[in-house]
């Protein structure tokens, strides 16, 4: 009995994990793509451009898990 229920748990996490990997993904990737086309339309070195990207990804990351942390916790709450 107790087996089963952790059993179902585990699968509901890891569905809630897998769509929220999916939508961060996806949200990134337009905010990603549109600063960094800015970014190359004003010309400026390609360091920048790189440097600009791999920030815009990791705060994006801590943004959406944080979001998604917070969302959960107030699911579970209520």
């Amino acid at each position: 009995m107790f087996l089963h229920f952790f059993s179902r748990r585990r699968t509901e996490v890891k569905r809630n994990l897998f769509r929220n990997f999916i939508f961060g993904v996806e949200d990134s990737l337009v905010s990603t793509v549109g600063l960094l086309s800015g970014i190359a339309a004003a010309d400026t070195s390609r360091f920048t451009i790189i440097t600009t990207g791999i920030v815009l990804i990791f705060v994006e990351a801590f943004s959406m898990g944080i979001g998604s942390f917070l969302s959960e916790e107030t699911s579970e709450q209520f």
